[in-house]
């Protein structure tokens, strides 16, 4: 999980990239490469950008996340919203949601 984007990535041993889902959205593959212009995921990022999903314990969280990006994105099209996607970032989403789940 990308914790600035809010993206879901679904990469290979070597960090290759094969898929990715924003909220409940999956991103095109020629889409995938403005969000990571290498198409890969360096092992140095992760537990500092990326958060590794490898368990079945975050499985709950990480469907909240995605409920989450889904509804405050909602929101923000919404003229009458007093909360919008740019009043959070999605790493302080991730944070929360982090510990509520802990």
């Amino acid at each position: 999980m990308d914790i600035e984007t809010g993206n879901f990535l679904k990469i290979d041993n070597f960090g290759n990239i094969s898929a990715c889902v924003h909220g409940r959205t999956k991103v095109q593959k020629k889409n995938i490469s403005e969000f990571y212009p290498s198409m890969r995921v360096h092992s140095d990022d992760i537990g500092k950008r990326f958060y590794l999903l490898n368990t079945l314990f975050t499985l709950p969280e990480a469907c909240l996340y995605t409920d989450l990006v889904m509804h405050l994105e909602g929101l923000s099209h919404k003229t009458s919203a007093h909360v919008t996607i740019e009043d959070i970032s999605y790493a302080n989403l991730f944070h929360d949601v982090r510990y509520a789940i802990d």
